[in-house]
């Protein structure tokens, strides 16, 4: 059995890293684009409050129709809960609409 001898071989690391045959490098850098993730939260947000606003009308409505709840103690709890929630969707679907380009 042969033994090779590989003490010609050398390690060359002066030369640049390895590239595809165009001479342009593998990896090429893009500049940051936060707009996608940006939009993409936003969408989430605005959903998610307008899903909210939703149960808490569906909640009013069962409550009145299905429970022994008065309209009294719901209209009650709308005041405090619908008040600020329907702020909060507003300037959520306007902040979400109001960055789209035309």
């Amino acid at each position: 059995m042969e033994v090779e001898d590989k003490s010609d071989s050398v390690l060359d690391l002066t030369t640049s890293p390895v590239e595809n045959f165009d001479n342009k490098p593998f990896f090429q850098e893009k500049d940051y684009d936060p707009r996608p993730q940006e939009d993409s939260a936003r969408r989430r947000i605005t959903y998610i409050l307008l899903g909210l606003l939703g149960v808490v009308l569906i909640w009013a409505l069962g409550s009145i129709t299905f429970c022994q709840n008065s309209e009294e103690e719901v209209m009650n709890i709308l005041q405090i809960v619908l008040s600020p929630l329907i702020a909060l969707v507003s300037a959520a679907t306007g902040f979400y609409f109001g960055s789209k380009p035309n």
